[in-house]
């Protein structure tokens, strides 16, 4: 670890902290760099309550944790908990019920009750950062034009890479499921959707202020890769016309940094320009998600993917273009489901960027 550059974690009520080198399995923190209320609409005294009890006086916290997390604060065989509830001599309660939260009881001080909760909330971080996400910010991008180029494009490479064993349909994406991605989020209790479409609905007037009437169609044109070895691609995606694309940077930016700094997406040190808007054409994921278009893949292992040689693709339809799309919306979209009525990716939430008065 830098010691001049810490590594930084942010909990879910908005708190950072640096996190100290340390020989032990548990995590020794600093003091507080920054808090702010969290993404729920409380900070972490909102949940401190006394508890009258015929022993002393006893102090209880709640705290929040969806079920898929639970594993990593009770540890192999609770050794975690244990450990936690030992050091900080404190009491942790695991609901029973899905979605109730975890219960904390202070046994000494409130000073003791805050440790505890600290770690325990970090482990939960840290376990959110191990889930794949459920949700991503989107814009569709698959109008009629952009749609009949792409399904030129897929003919033009099948046929061009013909008996390639490393390129064939399974790397394409889904025609009606072509999209701009904004970035991706971990969500995973009905609380933390809701509060996921509460910030977006939130950010419409803002956005339709920054577009304020400007025309958003955008030209999607020439061919791009994730790395710099074109034999050996993961990703390979359109760009946007960035002659035409201003004011969609500023919409995109926007909302990454508002989803970002309430806690509702990480952070990605790959952007700090900004997102880079791209449409994926072919990735070598999808061959393993591809079960269905329905339902999650039974098996994923993003460890496992076979790269594809993108030479020859690179070298004869570098400049293709796609066509014009109109970015006038923002989807809460939900990962492996299909809306039956557009094809699209189903929604938890959608907002225009077009002003209601135009």
């Amino acid at each position: 670890m830098d010691v001049i550059r810490p590594e930084k974690l942010g909990i879910f009520n908005g708190t950072i902290y640096r996190v100290n080198p340390t020989n032990l399995p548990d995590m020794r923190l600093g003091e507080p760099e920054e808090k702010k209320p969290d993404r729920f609409g409380s900070s972490f005294g909102d949940h401190l309550t006394e508890c009258p009890a015929n022993f002393g006086e006893e102090l209880k916290a709640l705290i929040e944790c969806p079920p898929v997390l639970l594993k990593y604060v009770i540890g192999k065989g609770g050794e975690t908990k244990r450990e936690i509830e030992r050091e900080t001599c404190t009491r942790i309660i695991i609901p029973d019920r899905q979605f109730d939260p975890i219960a904390v009881l202070g046994l000494s001080s409130e000073q003791a009750l805050q440790s505890a909760c600290t770690r325990i909330q970090l482990i939960i971080q840290r376990g959110r950062q191990k889930e794949p996400f459920t949700h991503f910010l989107s814009i569709p991008v698959a109008s009629p034009e952009i749609q009949n180029m792409f399904a030129e494009f897929k003919s033009s490479v099948l046929q061009m890479c013909y008996g390639s064993e490393a390129i064939d349909e399974a790397l394409f994406q889904n025609t009606a499921k072509l999209h701009l991605t904004i970035g991706t989020c971990v969500l995973l209790s009905k609380s933390e959707i809701n509060a996921a479409i509460r910030l977006l609905q939130q950010l419409e007037r803002e956005l339709q202020v920054i577009v304020s009437g400007a025309s958003m169609e955008v030209a999607l044109s020439g061919l791009e890769i994730m790395n710099d070895d074109p034999s050996c691609v993961d990703v390979l995606y359109a760009k946007i016309d960035s002659s035409s694309s201003c004011i969609l940077q500023t919409v995109v930016d926007t909302i990454y940094d508002r989803f970002v700094s309430e806690g509702l997406m990480e952070k990605s040190f790959e952007r700090e320009s900004g997102v880079k808007m791209h449409v994926t054409l072919m990735n070598s994921k999808f061959r393993s998600e591809r079960v269905s278009y329905s339902a999650p893949p039974t098996n994923p292992n993003p460890d496992r993917r076979a790269t594809f040689d993108a030479r020859e693709i690179l070298a004869n339809l570098q400049g293709f273009q796609f066509g014009l799309f109109h970015a006038d919306r923002v989807h809460l979209s939900q990962r492996y489901t299909t809306d039956p009525k557009t094809a699209y990716y189903s929604h938890s939430a959608i907002i225009s960027l077009a002003s209601p008065h135009t």
